[in-house]
């Protein structure tokens, strides 16, 4: 902990599972991905401590499916997997034999890669995006936990996927609708979540900073490590313009939604965006400039923090910063984060986390 701040100590425990049979390891790393990308893993296994998975299998294994349980048990010395948390399920992407260290390396993403590599092959127009999102949920033997949407999607775009079949994958086309209905879209074990951003339900994790005053000189904060970060570029008030040549309104269409920083003291330089599409509405390209400049706006404020892993945090937790007395002191929502834990206890179970702030003093306006 910073500053001699004294963390209990805990053993904390893995269980990994490979087809469904039990493996021994000696590391792994699960990174828990937001913003539209799969969570991804590496486990490194030792090839004597597995004789059921030998050179042999790993020559001609053709697919593996992998499950990844950590935590704290209540009994270190006995425990099953019931016992931890599943925090990863997945596919096998690569494997990495090292002969001079008898080791084999396994690297694999969570099954949103059953979408992310098949191509679409359909026209979905006159559907909404939710209706979308359980149909390619379930025709991929994945459960839809979806939240209804009301919009045909052939409101935002022209046809803009009608004409690129098999170039467009499933995951393309549900990422670009979440973006528009301002949605999250991810999975986890085998649920395909399409829902608001942020999930109003999920409870905050807090962590306050105490500031340096006479009896402690330095700050202190019950984490690892923590830094903060700005892109002053971003912290001006921004323009994003998108440009289309319509076909049905026979000429181009330009909107532009511009972000303001409400309340801000000092004025700085105005950024300004371009973007073109194809086929818009001005109601469509009104739409996606709004989108576009409220996702910029969220990268504004970084901040990055380790800490002891732990099981009970997810990539969907909000973060909660108190105790600066600066804007520093607002909500930040997860980006990236990384579960490392070694066979060695010397090295023990860690995490750490990238944020961004989602601005809550931002106004978008369109013209």
């Amino acid at each position: 902990m910073i500053n001699g701040q004294v963390s209990t100590v805990r053993t904390p425990a893995c269980v990994i599972t490979l087809n469904n049979e039990f493996v021994t390891w000696e590391t792994v790393t699960v990174r828990s991905q937001n913003y539209y990308m799969a969570d991804v893993y590496t486990v490194e296994l030792p090839i004597n401590g597995n004789p059921q998975f030998d050179y042999s299998f790993w020559a001609n294994v053709p697919n593996g499916e992998i499950k990844i349980y950590m935590g704290i048990p209540p009994n270190p010395d006995n425990f099953t997997s019931s016992d931890l948390t599943l925090i990863f399920e997945g596919g096998l992407d690569t494997i990495d034999l090292s002969v001079g260290l008898n080791t084999v390396t396994l690297t694999g993403r969570d099954y949103a890669y059953l979408l992310i590599d098949k191509k679409i092959t359909n026209s979905y127009v006159n559907r909404t995006a939710s209706q979308i999102a359980t149909e390619l949920a379930t025709q991929n033997g994945l459960i839809p936990v979806v939240t209804a949407t009301t919009t045909p999607v052939g409101q935002y775009t022209y046809n803009e996927f009608n004409f690129l079949p098999n170039a467009v994958t499933e995951w393309d086309l549900l990422t670009y609708f979440a973006q528009l209905e301002k949605f999250n879209l991810y999975v986890v074990r085998k649920e395909l979540h399409f829902e608001p951003f942020p999930n109003p339900n999920i409870p905050t994790f807090t962590i306050p900073i105490q500031l340096a005053d006479l009896e402690y000189p330095f700050p202190r904060v019950n984490v690892t490590s923590m830094n903060f970060g700005r892109t002053l570029t971003l912290a001006s008030d921004s323009d994003v313009t998108v440009q289309s040549f319509s076909m049905l309104e026979g000429g181009v269409i330009k909107k532009t939604a511009t972000a303001t920083h409400v309340g801000q003291g000092v004025a700085s330089p105005k950024q300004s965006f371009i973007y073109s599409r194809p086929n818009l509405t001005p109601a469509q390209a009104a739409i996606q400039a709004e989108v576009m400049a409220r996702d910029i706006t969220k990268w504004e404020k970084k901040l990055d923090f380790e800490m002891p892993g732990d099981a009970i945090l997810t990539k969907n937790t909000p973060i909660k910063i108190t105790g600066t007395n600066t804007e520093l002191d607002q909500t930040y929502y997860i980006d990236t984060l990384n579960r490392t834990l070694s066979a060695d206890a010397s090295e023990g179970f860690t995490m750490s986390i990238e944020a961004k702030n989602h601005s809550e003093l931002v106004q978008v306006n369109v013209t």
